[in-house]
């Protein structure tokens, strides 16, 4: 698999080709600072996954997952997608100021008991959000099932 390298001080993002996975490592020592994957969906870029490495040490709270959310709306921009937008727990505070930090709008749905983020760039969706939408966009029920997460 052919990956792109972007390389910045000791570290090193390796996009795949088919762009749908994002790897930040450093480069001296070499090892996984985190990861991200991604996948466009009806026009818009979901962020399916965002890790970043605190088992031996916390790169937590470093500057790393701002960077890799960057490069997506880089890759959401470059391919003219207005909306990057995901999901999580509706209780991962953390995780919401996070995405909020970096321009998101965090939307907390009751209905499903997740918090989506969204960042708009050239449009909005039609108000009111329809959150509905975005769940069948993730394949995202009331109940939860091996489904959502294939």
């Amino acid at each position: 698999m052919k990956e792109e390298e972007y390389i910045e001080r000791n570290y090193r993002i390796k996009l795949s080709c088919d762009s749908k996975y994002l790897k930040i490592e450093s480069i001296s020592p070499n090892y996984q600072l985190g990861h991200m994957q991604m996948r466009v969906i009806d026009g818009k870029l979901e962020i399916r996954d965002l890790w970043i490495n605190n088992n031996q040490v916390n790169f937590r709270g470093k500057g790393f997952g701002s960077i890799l959310v960057k490069h997506a709306f880089d890759h959401a921009k470059k391919r003219n997608i207005n909306v990057v937008f995901g999901y999580t727990q509706v209780n991962d505070v953390r995780v919401h100021n996070f995405y909020r930090k970096l321009g998101f709008t965090v939307y907390i749905d009751k209905k499903r008991s997740v918090a989506w983020f969204i960042s708009f760039f050239n449009s909005q969706l039609d108000p009111p959000l329809d959150l509905d939408y975005l769940a069948k966009l993730c394949r995202l029920s009331n109940e939860f099932s091996i489904e959502n997460f294939l």
